[in-house]
């Protein structure tokens, strides 16, 4: 038995319905992006903000005391932004880190003005991270206070206002309410996808 030759109109037809159909699958696959995107987003940001508050207690710190080997300057990173990374003598395979809130709170104008190399200086860090002192390959552990014997350069007072202004501030909600237009939009996408497509 031969098979029917299709007309003119049932080509039409039947390529009109294979473009819908790869257009539903590619508004599908866009859905699922955004959904999952916006997820990942409300996950970090949204546990940014619930912990807006969050301090961090001076018992919580330990003070480390050393002799610094190398010359502080701001540098910027894609991923952290600026930083400034601080060597001690006593403890040569440690980066000592201030950035993010760190660096936004402290005075680092004057930390890399007034610290040259052979000064001696202290820095907080959290207790928790003390098992990385010991460590013979490097390790990277982020300052919470620092200071020498003339001057505070960070002190976690001050640290703690920042991070609360910071978790509050405009651009924090903003970011949340793209979260959940990411999210949002994917749904609607996702049902877009599966109304269009043809049976």
């Amino acid at each position: 038995m031969k098979k029917r030759k299709l007309t003119r109109k049932e080509k039409i037809k039947r390529s009109q319905l294979e473009k819908q159909r790869d257009k539903s699958e590619v508004e599908k696959q866009v859905g699922i992006w955004f959904i999952l995107a916006g997820i990942v987003f409300i996950l970090f940001f949204g546990n940014l903000w619930l912990n807006r508050n969050y301090e961090i207690k001076k018992e919580d710190l330990q003070t480390i005391n050393g002799v610094v080997t190398n010359e502080l300057r701001k540098e910027w990173k894609r991923r952290s932004g600026n930083f400034i990374l601080i060597k001690l003598q006593n403890y040569p395979n440690i980066n000592f880190k201030l950035s993010g809130i760190a660096i936004k709170s402290a005075n680092s104008y004057s930390l890399r003005k007034n610290t040259q190399i052979g000064d001696s200086i202290s820095i907080d860090i959290k207790k928790k991270e003390d098992s990385k002192l010991a460590k013979k390959e490097e390790e990277t552990i982020f300052i919470y206070g620092l200071r020498d014997n003339d001057q505070d350069y960070l002190d976690i007072k001050i640290y703690n206002s920042v991070r609360k202004k910071d978790r509050n501030s405009i651009s924090m909600y903003l970011l949340l309410a793209f979260s959940f237009w990411m999210f949002g939009f994917g749904i609607y996408y996702s049902v877009k996808s599966k109304i269009m497509s043809p049976i």
